[in-house]
């Protein structure tokens, strides 16, 4: 189960646990590039979680509650 404050951050992460590269992904590419209404005001890179145990990816990501600085 995950859980999170922003529905971009936790695709992005879904898609990262299902084995695909979420950069390849249009919906999810495109959910953190700046538009005029934004869905996000972060980077990939911002995405954290608390439990950085399970998961070894870059950004500190894993699955658990998902947040953002």
């Amino acid at each position: 189960m995950t859980l999170g404050m922003n529905t971009a951050a936790v695709e992005w992460v879904h898609a990262y646990l299902m084995g695909l590269d979420p950069q390849r992904i249009p919906l999810t590419r495109e959910a953190f590039v700046p538009h005029r209404y934004p869905r996000t005001h972060f980077s990939p890179n911002d995405i954290l979680t608390l439990d950085k145990h399970l998961c070894n990816f870059p950004g500190e990501i894993s699955i658990a509650l998902l947040y953002w600085l």
